[in-house]
């Protein structure tokens, strides 16, 4: 049997960090960016 089968249940969870949690806000901001700044880009008269 894998260890993790016997593991209880909040065991699971993955620890969420402060480094993931602003590596995570960072990747959904420039994506964000990007897509604003291209919907800016193509809202503009030419």
């Amino acid at each position: 049997m894998p260890k993790f089968i016997n593991r209880p249940l909040h065991d699971h969870m993955p620890h969420i960090d402060l480094a993931e949690i602003i590596l995570a806000a960072a990747v959904i901001g420039s994506i964000a960016l990007a897509v604003g700044f291209d919907w800016i880009y193509r809202a503009l008269p030419s």
